[in-house]
């Protein structure tokens, strides 16, 4: 096989593999501010930042 064509499989494969990292992200984004919404909305006092969440 040829060079070229092994770097465009793996820029390929790299780049499906960044596209659902991103998604994911984007994913977790919205849920986190949906879940922080619910919290204020319940009257549940403010809600903990990511950083802090993450440290427990």
């Amino acid at each position: 096989m040829r060079q070229g064509r092994k770097m465009q499989m793996l820029s390929r494969a790299s780049s499906r593999i960044l596209q659902a990292d991103r998604r994911e992200a984007l994913l977790l984004d919205d849920l986190e501010e949906d879940l922080e919404f619910a919290e204020d909305w319940a009257g549940g006092g403010a809600a903990p930042k990511k950083d802090d969440r993450e440290e427990k």
